[in-house]
């Protein structure tokens, strides 16, 4: 798979994968109950948070 074409790492790249994660959202994989948006909801509550330092 040849690397996304994008004007910037930090906005372009962030900008398609938000973009591909609205279009991947609505299937249900593998025949699991819920829908990949349902399933990251109920997971990003136990998700850690960015440190508020930014690390190198």
């Amino acid at each position: 798979m040849p690397a996304p074409t994008v004007a910037s790492l930090t906005t372009g790249l962030n900008e398609k994968v938000a973009a591909a994660d609205l279009i991947d959202d609505p299937p249900v994989i593998g025949g699991r109950p819920v829908t990949a948006a349902a399933a990251f909801a109920d997971e990003q509550p136990a998700l850690l948070r960015s440190p508020a330092v930014p690390f190198d």
